[in-house]
């Protein structure tokens, strides 16, 4: 799955969980065959990062779940949002 894909995904999952967003970014010192960090820029930061960090958890998993599916082939990167 290329990264644009990726980025989609999550503005989709975004907007059905009704949290307003001005972009999603990789950021690009943290990329490498590990892992692919994003950054999601919004002012509702409190409700996507949830009680103890607890939405974001979930969010994180929800994606590198669906990217994983998604996928072809066995090697993917591991995403961290």
């Amino acid at each position: 799955m290329e990264i644009g894909d990726t980025h989609k995904l999550v503005g989709e999952i975004l907007q059905k969980l009704g949290v307003e967003h001005e972009g999603i970014e990789t950021v690009p010192h943290m990329i490498d065959r590990e892992r692919t960090v994003l950054m999601i820029r919004t002012k509702d930061s409190s409700v996507l990062i949830g009680p103890q960090g607890e939405t974001l958890h979930a969010l994180n998993h929800l994606v590198r779940q669906m990217v994983h599916k998604r996928s072809e082939g066995p090697a993917v990167s591991d995403i961290l949002i």
